[in-house]
């Protein structure tokens, strides 16, 4: 199963590459398809270990966001980070006009490990806008393979 991250910059396409049930466990390869002028950066397949936990702090995190976009607040950013450290996603400002019809900016950032086995952690990716409803759909199927309720 493909899972796809749409945002303004493109799309990056988590493909299943295991899932292990009994231990809440779904591995996934990243493939990042950007439009334009960024079709040539993060030419790369990543990797992401994922947990129900994450999957579920996920839809968290998104119902979140959008009641503090919906009613205007001001807004500190909120880092999503799963359990394996792999990737990490601010969630920033956005607009909206209903909870289904808004956007809202996010930071993807790749974990690429350090120099060494001792060394701090390096990331890199991109900031992008993503629709509300582009968003949504990630979660909920993201959600579907661990068999969590969804909206």
């Amino acid at each position: 199963m493909n899972i796809e991250f749409k945002s303004s910059a493109g799309v990056l396409s988590f493909c299943e590459e295991g899932f292990f049930p009994s231990e809440g466990i779904a591995d996934f390869s990243i493939r990042c398809e950007f439009h334009g002028k960024y079709s040539g950066l993060l030419d790369r397949v990543f990797y992401c270990r994922l947990y129900r936990a994450d999957a579920s702090r996920l839809l968290d995190c998104y119902d979140s966001r959008v009641a503090t976009v919906n009613e205007g607040g001001a807004f500190e950013p909120y880092f999503y980070m799963p359990l394996d450290n792999d990737f990490q996603v601010a969630f920033l400002a956005g607009e909206a006009e209903s909870k289904d019809d808004g956007y809202f900016f996010v930071s993807f950032m790749f974990n690429l490990g350090g120099k060494d086995d001792e060394s701090s952690n390096v990331y890199f990716g991109f900031e992008a806008e993503i629709d509300f409803l582009d968003m949504k759909k990630f979660c909920n199927d993201l959600a579907s393979i661990f068999s969590l309720s969804k909206d």
